[in-house]
């Protein structure tokens, strides 16, 4: 039988990067994305309640939510920013900006249907 060079130390530092790796970049990489589609909200909220539209408060709300939302999703990927001036690179890890708008556009929408109609129906 062959002699293992199976080292359990640098398997654990290993899994840890990649737990940090996760949350600093690919999670911030969300929350920034979050922050694109609720900026879209709240400019979409604050031109339906000057034009005394109906659906002004509800996108308001769905905008605060998603605001703290991604806050909450960015807090590692800040504070790794604070702690060591940068993000963790991430490898192979490419970025696909149309894959992270279209999951935050069905959770928006989500949203903003349950706001109305709780707003609306209330």
């Amino acid at each position: 039988m062959p002699k293992s060079d199976f080292n359990f130390n640098l398997t654990l530092k290993n899994i840890e990067h990649a737990i940090v790796v996760v949350a600093s970049r690919i999670i911030f990489d969300f929350g920034i994305h979050g922050l694109i589609l609720a900026f879209l909200m709240l400019v979409i909220g604050i031109y339906g309640q000057n034009q005394s539209k109906k659906y002004g408060k509800p996108f308001m709300e769905v905008a605060k939510k998603l605001f703290i939302t991604c806050f909450i999703f960015m807090i590692p990927g800040l504070i790794s920013l604070l702690i060591h001036h940068n993000i963790p690179a991430a490898g192979v890890y490419n970025i696909n900006s149309l894959g992270y708008l279209g999951l935050w556009s069905l959770i928006t929408a989500y949203l903003c249907l349950e706001e109305m109609n709780f707003e609306w129906f209330s």
